[in-house]
C-alpha cells in the first residue's frame, strides 16, 4: 500500500467521518484487515 493510498483515506474519512460520525480507529482497522487480506 502507497503513502498516498493511506493519506488520501484518511483525508476522505476525516471529511465523510464528520457526516457518518466514523471513528478514525475504525477506518484504520478496516485499511490494516483490506490490506492483510490481499497479496502486495
Amino acid at each position: 500500500m502507497k503513502l498516498i493510498d493511506i493519506v488520501f483515506a484518511i483525508v476522505l474519512v476525516s471529511m465523510s467521518g464528520l457526516l457518518v460520525g466514523v471513528d478514525a480507529r475504525d477506518i484504520v482497522r478496516y485499511i490494516a484487515s483490506s490490506d492483510t487480506a490481499r497479496p502486495v
